[in-house]
């Protein structure tokens, strides 16, 4: 099947899934080329083909159909050129996809293993839901990298939005450049690495993993906010750090109630005491 044939099907057919879920979307075209396009011919020129002619007809409403496409070819190493920024673009990739330029919003969300490099910017929720795998951008992100993600590494050459790591519980998230506020905000593990300036609010509701910023100002903690985890104020020593100061960290021993707090700011002992009912509760 020739790219424009694939291209009339896509748009035949989407606007029946659209008020679906993403997830139903993805399934639906998946479904729908297994059954109308002969898999086995779909290499990295009919993928760039079929981008160019949807981008020619201004269809960049999202790459749910484009990405079905990658994860289907029998190629595992896949290279496009946008000029758009596609959503969803390497939705639950498997490959070795490299996109030459911008991305939108949601960019390798549920992606299970593979790598992406993104040679331009992204937009938001980059990595939402990954499991494995490895994202690379080379620009900028928007808000909330690697929402809910559990596992995988997403590395940011440039600045990244408020939100980093909202809700994860494992993998790696690099920021080589700054960071906005509420790094780690409900972050249940993993680790954050800010080699930057990080924004207010860091590890607000927080229960457990690591976030080490670089530049890290303890002014900008919400102590009382913090529920567990650890905070360091410079850079793991395998990235070169040379012991990181422990800004912030809970660790539970033995019973739920047995804990040991350490500190070295007296304004986050205060404001724990303030928190915890008086002088006694601070071991």
């Amino acid at each position: 099947m020739k790219s424009r044939e694939i291209v009339r099907l896509i748009k035949q057919k989407s606007h029946r899934v659209r008020a679906h879920t993403p997830w139903k979307y993805y399934a639906f075209f998946d479904s729908l080329f297994e059954r109308k396009v002969d898999l086995k011919q779909i290499d990295s020129d009919t993928i760039q083909k079929v981008v160019e002619e949807l981008e020619t007809e201004h269809w960049r409403w999202d790459g749910i159909p484009v990405s079905v496409l990658i994860n289907r070819s029998p190629e595992q190493k896949i290279r496009i050129e946008t000029e758009g920024e596609w959503n969803y673009m390497g939705m639950f990739n498997t490959k070795n996809l490299i996109i030459e330029g911008d991305v939108g919003d949601c960019a390798g969300c549920r992606m299970p293993k593979g790598k992406i490099e993104i040679k331009g910017s992204a937009g938001n929720l980059l990595g939402c839901c990954i499991k494995g795998g490895k994202i690379m951008v080379e620009g900028s992100t928007g808000d909330v990298v690697g929402p809910l993600m559990s596992g995988g590494e997403i590395m940011i050459k440039r600045d990244a939005g408020n939100g980093v790591g909202d809700s994860m519980t494992g993998g790696r998230i690099i920021i080589e450049g700054n960071a906005g506020n509420f790094v780690g905000v409900f972050m249940g593990g993993g680790v954050i690495v800010i080699k930057g300036y990080a924004g207010e609010h860091i590890g607000t509701r927080m229960e457990d993993g690591e976030i080490y910023v670089a530049n890290l100002d303890p002014e900008k903690l919400r102590y009382d906010k913090i529920c567990g985890g650890a905070i360091y104020r410079g850079l793991p020593e395998e990235m070169g750090g040379k012991q990181p100061e422990l800004i912030w960290g809970l660790k539970v021993l033995g019973e739920p109630d047995s804990l040991l707090l350490y500190f070295n700011k007296k304004k986050a002992i205060k404001e724990l005491r303030s928190v915890k009912g008086g002088r006694d509760s601070i071991p």
